[in-house]
């Protein structure tokens, strides 16, 4: 079984605070998409808890994965603080940045405000998460980002 879900992702820029930039990307509303979608269960969550009001998942046994490329402007290159906020529990999750290597998210390092938002409030795979990756190079202008 393979899960993929994202909710949404944050960038913010380390530079000095008078010239901080914060990308925000909404996850369930990707560029490009080849998500296998659970038909019934897995995406009943608590949409009001999540800033897009849906979720995006993969939910996969033998399909093969699922990605979903996101398009991020950045009004200056530079680094960025890298955060996700997806599920944590028995999941697996990469990201390749424009045409680099994909990096593995770890979710074991982290993870901050992990929240069960399983619509029937069971504690079963329906978690979420924020995640720090670290920093990330942005060139300025048009970016991609695939999970």
């Amino acid at each position: 079984m393979k899960l993929f879900p994202i909710v949404g992702f944050v960038l913010s820029l380390t530079m000095s605070i008078a010239h901080a930039e914060t990308i925000w990307i909404e996850g369930e509303k990707p560029a490009k998409s080849t998500m296998n979608r659970h038909p019934w269960w897995y995406d009943q969550v608590k949409k009001d808890q999540l800033s897009g009001g849906d979720w995006i998942s993969n939910f996969a046994d033998k399909k093969p994965a699922g990605e979903a490329e996101y398009s991020v402007t950045a009004k200056e290159g530079g680094k960025f603080e890298f955060w996700v906020r997806a599920n944590p529990t028995a999941t697996k999750l990469s990201f390749r940045l424009n045409n680099a290597d994909w990096k593995p998210i770890e979710f074991e390092k982290n993870v901050r405000d992990a929240a069960n938002i399983a619509g029937d409030g069971k504690l079963d795979l329906r978690f979420i998460a924020w995640a720090k990756f670290g920093s990330i190079e942005l060139k300025r202008g048009a970016n991609s980002i695939r999970f």
